[in-house]
């Protein structure tokens, strides 16, 4: 009997600094009209998420959404041509942008997005509780890691494939059996 193993890696997953294996993102502070301790704590820790993230590089500006949005004369809610301008202007590939507003007593709702240069762009909308005001709670945190997971399909499953002759046997992942092998395949 063959016993193939793959192992994968549990340890926490780091952002890298600037090469040319991690791609820059900036997360550019959230737009709000009536939530701006919510917005900036989402941001920030949004920025912290990019951070911890292997494979991005969080790159940062001093500009906000906002000015931008004022400087390149974008519509209130930037549109495709305004988003294009923008990245221009950060001379960016990448970068996270959202509106946050109070739909709700006791809520906030966040829609952000992922603009990539010459793709479409990536929305993720989450509402949570008013209260998560500080970027180190922990809630805030799971809610800034759920986004921005998702914004760049962090946890998308795969499929692995194995090649062993042409015996049969069990496919174990740390330990687990998670298939099985047929004519080594």
């Amino acid at each position: 009997m063959l016993t193939a193993s793959a192992s994968l890696l549990s340890r926490t997953a780091r952002a890298e600094s600037p090469n040319n294996r991690a791609a820059p993102i900036y997360v550019l502070q959230i737009l709000t009209d009536d939530s701006d301790d919510q917005a900036e704590s989402l941001t920030q820790a949004m920025r912290a998420r990019a951070r911890q993230v292997r494979g991005w590089s969080l790159a940062e500006t001093p500009q906000s959404l906002e000015t931008l949005a004022i400087a390149l004369k974008c519509p209130p809610r930037p549109d495709a041509p305004c988003l294009q301008r923008i990245g221009d202007q950060l001379r960016a590939d990448h970068y996270i942008w959202g509106v946050m507003v109070k739909k709700k007593p006791g809520e906030v709702t966040a829609d952000m997005h992922l603009w990539n240069r010459g793709k479409a762009e990536t929305e993720v909308s989450e509402t949570f509780n008013e209260n998560l005001k500080d970027p180190s709670d922990e809630g805030l945190r799971a809610v800034a890691a759920r986004v921005f997971d998702q914004l760049i399909g962090a946890g998308a499953g795969g499929t692995l494939v194995i090649h062993a002759g042409t015996g049969g046997g069990s496919v174990l992942v740390d330990g687990v059996p998670r298939g099985t092998l047929d004519e080594g395949t």
